[in-house]
């Protein structure tokens, strides 16, 4: 399952903290890049949320209730079903990883278009294994053309190995559009998080406690900056002593990524410094000077 022995996290370079604070975020289905999270289909759950609405309409709204069309009343389940993924991220929170660290794809949408780097994490530390703050432990997620569809009495009555069965379509199942980023997941609850912030109108992040030992390795982009990469590899020194680091380049001919550890990228720039500062190469590009006009005159 972990062809490298490790899973990966794409991160940007505003992520260093979490090598620094050894805390990572668990992020609410309505917070992440895809409106489809946790929003199952719900032609079931409607149509009887639908008959349920119907016979308890004047109790929930009085007088009123003579008033609510069947439009109404439809368009009341539908803003129920929007408001899913919120009410969800109030109860569960995702790591999600990848089983592969060189995908370029990933290297752009999660690593700030390379400039950022990914941490390599164990699997079978404590950290991603079921118990304590984890609910399932690590899950791959399985990719559909079809969304899941939540029964009419959504999870209610449900038996253990229908309950599990559902939760594994409900919080572990993306569009085959996403297949490309090989993701894992890991669930937990927000309310067992050691540190939550707030901002105003955004939703609040929930941020778990990680031993460092669950770190690997770290891995820098093609286009970080020096200063970064710097600062990664004196952290990594001081508090990762057995964390390797490794350095992306761009393979000679192929479309991909190819790693080398940090110490050996780090001489090779030292002597490329070196040449660049005793050949300094000047292009001018100018228009041919015109030619002098024949005047006619001896």
């Amino acid at each position: 399952m972990f062809p490298n022995g490790l899973i990966y996290k794409y991160v940007t370079t505003d992520r260093i903290d979490v090598l620094k604070d050894c805390r990572i975020r668990f992020t609410q289905p309505d917070a992440l890049n895809d409106p489809f999270e946790s929003c199952p289909c719900l032609i079931e759950f409607n149509r009887d949320k639908m008959e349920s609405l119907q016979q308890k309409s004047e109790d929930k709204f009085g007088e009123f209730s003579a008033e609510l069309t069947q439009q109404m009343r439809q368009d009341l389940v539908n803003v129920m079903g929007e408001r899913l993924p919120e009410i969800m991220g109030n109860v569960f929170g995702f790591l999600s990883v990848s089983q592969v660290p060189d995908n370029l794809l990933m290297w752009s949408h999660y690593a700030g278009s390379h400039s950022g780097f990914v941490i390599g994490f164990d699997p079978e530390n404590p950290f991603l294994k079921p118990g304590g703050m984890s609910l399932h432990g690590l899950k791959p997620v399985r990719y559909s053309r079809e969304r899941f569809v939540l029964p009419a009495r959504g999870f209610m009555g449900m038996d253990a190995a229908t309950m599990e069965a559902a939760n594994e379509q409900f919080f572990f199942t993306k569009s085959i559009d996403w297949r490309y980023e090989q993701e894992m997941r890991v669930l937990a609850m927000p309310h067992r998080a050691d540190k939550s912030l707030t901002f105003a109108g955004q939703p609040p992040i929930h941020l778990f406690n990680f031993p460092k030992e669950a770190i690997q390795q770290v891995m820098l982009g093609i286009r970080t900056p020096a200063n970064i990469r710097a600062e990664i590899a004196g952290l990594l020194d001081e508090k990762y002593p057995d964390v390797s680091l490794l350095q992306a380049k761009m393979h000679r001919t192929d479309y991909a990524l190819e790693f080398v550890p940090y110490s050996q990228f780090a001489r090779e720039e030292e002597r490329l410094t070196l040449v660049k500062q005793i050949f300094q190469y000047r292009f001018e590009f100018t228009d041919p000077k015109p030619e002098p006009e024949d005047t006619g005159s001896t």
